[in-house]
């Protein structure tokens, strides 16, 4: 894998930081696709398949059970929050 190198503005390169909470990368990945108009199908395909080498390995670590149920849960809360929002209910 390719270091990081703060010198080389035009690469991407995806690298590990370490700390965080994995679970809060979950949500915020599926509410990031969600808010991109993704189903919850095709965001579940982002943990299920290898080519996406950073939600793939959180599958992996954490578990598939885990991570399919905060994917559901996320997109079941998103789904609440459109729907009551289309009836000019508030969440608050």
């Amino acid at each position: 894998m390719k270091e990081y190198d703060t010198e080389d503005p035009f690469a991407l390169v995806g690298v590990a930081v370490s700390g965080g909470e994995p679970q809060q990368l979950i949500e915020a990945v599926v509410q990031e696709y969600l808010m991109l108009g993704w189903t919850p199908k095709q965001i579940g395909f982002l943990f299920q398949k290898p080519f996406f080498a950073g939600t793939f390995r959180l599958r992996e670590e954490l578990g598939a059970d885990l991570v399919d149920g905060i994917v559901e849960r996320i997109c079941k809360e998103w789904a609440q929050g459109w729907e009551n929002a289309q009836k000019g209910v508030s969440n608050a």
